[in-house]
């Protein structure tokens, strides 16, 4: 998948707040405790498939315009739920092995994922309700 430019990667530590952290299992923090961004397989299976909380998934590539553009939205739902819910994003040029297992083909694609399984997915940008009530099926 490939591409790049910096823009993204402003706006996802702008949003919030510039601070990161890597934690014991390998993937970094954000500021919310609730954003994660998946660096490993493991770290994935930790925060993901291993969640006693519901889990949303964002597979994104830094380059691409539809990301950009929807995670403000999914920041701003990841403070709502905290708690509730889990936001995790995944850079799919950075784990393309975790990609092809969920047979990303065009990003942003996005998995709702309760007790290790998906329940609802789609792709593209959505709006912020569209994804309230994506967040609604795995509460």
């Amino acid at each position: 998948m490939g591409g790049g430019d910096g823009d993204f990667e402003r706006q996802l530590h702008h949003a919030t707040s510039v601070r990161e952290n890597i934690n014991s299992t390998g993937e970094k923090t954000m500021a919310s405790s609730n954003v994660r961004v998946i660096c490993t397989e493991s770290s994935f299976n930790s925060e993901v498939i291993q969640s006693t909380l519901p889990v949303i998934v964002h597979f994104f590539a830094k380059w691409a315009g539809p990301c950009k553009q929807l995670q403000p939205s999914l920041d701003a739902l990841a403070d709502e739920y905290i708690g509730k819910m889990v936001f995790v994003n995944v850079d799919v040029d950075e784990n393309e092995s975790l990609a092809m297992e969920y047979e990303v083909t065009t990003v942003p694609a996005v998995f709702a994922i309760k007790h290790g399984e998906v329940v609802d997915k789609f792709t593209g940008y959505k709006d912020k309700q569209d994804l309230v009530a994506v967040c609604k099926k795995i509460l």
